[in-house]
């Protein structure tokens, strides 16, 4: 039947939807060291006064070791993957809503779907995997016609990954200053 119907000199063509972020969205990267970053984000948390921020990681076990290391630095946070039971991840992010945790740490899985109303900020841990969840995890922010900031950290082996990624998304990025490196 295909034989029968389809044309051997056809052309296939592919054609993906634009890639766009919420202009209410405050875009910055900032270049970390890996090992630099718990730091990286606890400066950042006290010069931007973070009330809520939602926090991107790779992995389950990344989401419990950021968790973990921001405890220990007496921060408020709570982690959100799907190694938790349903019960608990309703839980947390009831909580988080209700303004009781100020850092949610969360996978790209876990967070699908959220609808966080008025979420100020979100961080991008470990770099994006493509444009499509940097634009999906800029989205969480900046909704509804309200503003957001979107920061993500670029450690030094990220550095080719990130030129692809802004250049297929298009937007121009603000490069933050640590006063970790000063």
């Amino acid at each position: 039947i295909c034989d029968r119907f389809m044309r051997r000199d056809a052309e296939h063509i592919s054609v993906r939807p634009e890639l766009r972020t919420v202009a209410t969205t405050r875009q910055l990267v900032y270049f970390v060291a890996e090992q630099d970053k718990a730091a990286a984000l606890v400066e950042l948390a006290d010069t931007f006064g973070f009330d809520r921020l939602l926090v991107f990681r790779h992995t389950q076990i990344g989401v419990d070791r950021l968790t973990t290391s921001l405890k220990r630095r007496g921060r408020n946070v709570a982690a959100l993957h799907g190694g938790l039971s349903q019960r608990d991840r309703e839980r947390t992010l009831a909580a988080f809503k209700a303004g009781a945790i100020q850092f949610l740490v969360a996978t790209n899985v876990a967070s699908r779907g959220l609808d966080i109303v008025d979420l100020p900020y979100v961080l991008s841990y470990d770099i994006p995997e493509d444009a499509d969840t940097y634009i999906h995890r800029v989205g969480r922010t900046g909704r509804a016609g309200r503003t957001g900031t979107a920061i993500t950290f670029v450690a030094e082996w990220d550095l080719d990954a990130w030129q692809a990624i802004k250049a297929e998304v298009g937007v121009e990025v603000e490069e933050g200053e640590l006063n970790l490196y000063r």
